[in-house]
């Protein structure tokens, strides 16, 4: 039996009605691999072959807006789960800041229900490292950034950080808005417009794309490249679509200043809950989301202090005018 299935399934009860579920779970416990399960004050502990799982759903049901929202705590990492369903009426769509600013800040429209952290950014001189599109409008071109073009260290791979994967929103023939992940030289599918764009990188599903954009490079068997640290721990953000066409922002913070999830474990954690396609965005220090008016953030300081950093770029759930898209 698959134990993250049956979790997801066990967790479409609402809150008051865990309690009573939590005798079939005890049932289900051999089989599915459990060596316990406890239920108390809306949450469900899972002991899962020596590994533990809480889940809390907040309030227990999905909001007004219908977004549905989790909070996994894994050894090491909490991951904050917002699910937009599909056909919900709310968008999600980036949107930028001219200096760096707070991810509260991107929240001042009442309309903005959920905000998590977007594309790459210098810190040093505030420019994008990532291409972002709103409205057909192009806002932040890396290619601005004089700083990223003219540094020699990574001109070799220039042309591939220029085309590192983007969250689109289209707008087909009909009215029709769907979404993607692709790169960003991808054409267009027929009948459809780039509404609008996001880039970060790399796509974490169907298939990690880091090398394909820079994010990964060996040479003769030493890791020449690695800027996001990929393959350590740390704090995480994504955007993910799931087969259905539910959209999940997604959120991993630090448990202590040197924990958190590889990008292969954020997959992993990912394909586990139906998504088909997944993008990793800005992470360590940017990592953070903004939900039912608080933010969460993902980084932790030597002292166990949540790190609150300003970013360039976000994605924002958003009503839309009317209550209609």
């Amino acid at each position: 039996m698959d134990f993250h299935r049956f979790r997801s399934e066990f967790l479409r009860f609402p809150r008051a009605r865990l309690a009573p579920w939590a005798g079939l779970a005890t049932g289900l416990m051999l089989s599915a691999g459990l060596t316990g399960c406890v239920v108390s004050a809306g949450e469900i502990t899972f002991t899962f072959m020596g590994e533990q799982e809480v889940m809390a759903q907040q309030g227990g049901e999905r909001d007004g807006d219908g977004l549905g929202f989790e909070i996994h705590r894994l050894a090491g990492a909490e991951v904050y789960v917002l699910r937009v369903p599909a056909g919900s009426g709310l968008t999600v769509e980036p949107v930028v800041s001219d200096r760096l600013a707070k991810l509260p800040s991107f929240a001042a429209d009442e309309r903005v229900v959920a905000v998590i952290n977007g594309g790459f950014f210098d810190p040093k001189n505030g420019q994008t490292t990532s291409h972002v599109i709103s409205n057909g409008e192009v806002l932040l071109d890396p290619r601005e950034n004089l700083d990223l073009m003219g540094n020699a260290t990574v001109a070799s791979y220039m042309d591939q950080i220029l085309n590192r994967s983007e969250f689109r929103r289209y707008v087909c023939d009909g009215g029709d808005r769907r979404y993607d992940i692709t790169f960003h030289n991808a054409p267009v599918p027929s009948g459809c417009d780039r509404l609008d764009a996001l880039g970060a990188g790399p796509q974490l599903l169907p298939a990690m794309t880091h090398q394909q954009e820079a994010f990964w490079d060996v040479v003769d068997g030493t890791v020449r490249r690695n800027p996001i640290g990929m393959d350590s721990p740390n704090a995480r953000s994504a955007i993910a679509i799931t087969a259905s066409g539910d959209l999940l922002l997604v959120m991993v913070a630090q448990s202590s200043s040197s924990s958190g999830l590889t990008l292969a474990e954020l997959a992993d954690f990912l394909q586990a809950r139906g998504t088909v396609q997944a993008l990793n965005l800005d992470g360590g220090s940017s990592a953070s989301l903004f939900y039912n008016q608080r933010t969460y953030y993902g980084r932790l300081d030597g002292d166990g202090v949540p790190v609150e950093r300003s970013v360039k770029s976000v994605l924002v759930v958003r009503r839309a005018d009317g209550g209609g898209d």
